[in-house]
């Protein structure tokens, strides 16, 4: 039997279609300026995402994986101290902290909400441990309040790893407003993307602030010497501008999000097998993945293979613990619930340009595959 529709994970072509004028206008102003890297229009984008996020200060960097690294870095904590992570990020999230000779801890999580917790977080801390690497998963916040007082308690700092999650708040606390550092991506697959990699450090800290600057051109100090070891981690004055212009439709882009996961958690509501994600009452979830649990592996696999033959194209973030993957061979980890979810979860099409009959059609198939 034909396939009635193909419907793609992302719609990155369907974003330029849409805004081919911003694309074209934003290149010809930046190619004409002749002013590639360090420019005035990297400055603008940096004050503007600073004001969005409500920080002091914002670093436009070539990706978040270098906002981690360089976050840590600023720190300049003891070699071989301690930092606490969940094992369930994309591995960035825990590669950072083996680039600065630290050690990963890595923490279970919340079966309902994918993020760490407050009594997660108690059963791996010990005096080692000098820092958190708080991951915000799928667009959405965990529990802020709980882990913040947690790591005020032992005098931990917190490095938001808000990759996934500009646009969402909790509380009224934005995603990019929490602890010592927060860092953002823009990679193709985020809400707010450029044309390529590209990250974001944002601190507080004034003294964060010029070490980061300089760690992102060689350790390049104000006296022109070179006095840090640093990394070339610049953004292109191109994607900055365009990332400028598209950070006003974030807002749009986010609801829209919403609007289809509220079909798609409609067309669970009935369902005992699939569910989706817990989300906070009282904040914005950004949708960077619509992201559901199945009550066995082998129903979320039936799943996928329904969707798979319906046209429909799904993903799985992420399919092992980090602490499985080689780099990480000598670590352990006792994280239960990581290792269930792992090989229960799927994500669905969530791209913001999604056209309703293609939401109505995957509803329907969700809601086909319950009758089986």
């Amino acid at each position: 039997m034909a396939i009635a529709m193909k419907i793609p994970f992302f719609g990155n072509d369907r974003e330029y279609l849409e805004h081919e004028t911003l694309f074209s206008e934003t290149s010809k102003e930046v190619w004409s300026s002749g002013q590639y890297l360090n420019s005035p229009l990297v400055d603008r984008f940096e004050k503007k995402m600073a004001n969005y996020c409500q920080r002091d200060f914002a670093i436009a960097l070539n990706s978040c994986t270098d906002a981690l690294i360089f976050a840590l870095k600023c720190l300049n904590l003891p070699p071989r101290s301690k930092v606490i992570v969940p094992n369930f990020s994309f591995v960035a999230s825990a590669t950072a902290i083996l680039h600065n000779e630290l050690t990963p801890v890595f923490c279970d999580i919340d079966p309902n909400s994918f993020m760490l917790t407050r009594s997660e977080l108690e059963k791996v801390y010990d005096s080692s441990c000098k820092a958190i690497i708080m991951v915000s998963l799928y667009g959405a916040l965990p529990n802020i309040a709980d882990i913040d007082s947690f790591a005020n308690e032992r005098n931990l700092h917190i490095i938001e790893d808000a990759a996934q999650s500009l646009g969402a708040n909790l509380n009224s606390v934005k995603a990019g407003s929490i602890g010592s550092f927060s860092t953002i991506s823009f990679d193709p697959t985020k809400t707010l993307h450029g044309t390529g990699t590209g990250g974001l450090l944002l601190t507080n800290n004034e003294k964060f602030y010029e070490m980061a600057k300089q760690l992102r051109l060689h350790g390049k100090s104000k006296n022109e010497g070179f006095n840090v070891l640093g990394r070339k981690s610049l953004m292109p004055s191109h994607d900055a501008l365009l990332l400028e212009k598209k950070l006003d439709l974030l807002e749009g882009w986010v609801n829209r999000r919403n609007l289809i996961a509220q079909h798609y958690d409609n067309a669970l509501k009935d369902s005992n097998a699939l569910r989706p994600a817990f989300r906070h009452q009282f904040g914005q979830h950004a949708f960077h993945k619509y992201v559901l649990s199945c009550n066995t592996k082998e129903t979320r696999d039936l799943l996928q293979n329904f969707l798979t033959k319906k046209g429909i194209t799904t993903r799985v973030h992420y399919s092992k613990p980090i602490n499985k993957e080689p780099i990480f061979e000598n670590l352990e980890a006792n994280t239960p619930n990581v290792e269930i979810i792992c090989e229960r979860i799927l994500s669905l099409p969530i791209f913001h340009e999604l056209r309703d009959e293609e939401v109505d059609y995957i509803c329907k198939a969700l809601i086909e595959f319950q009758t089986l």
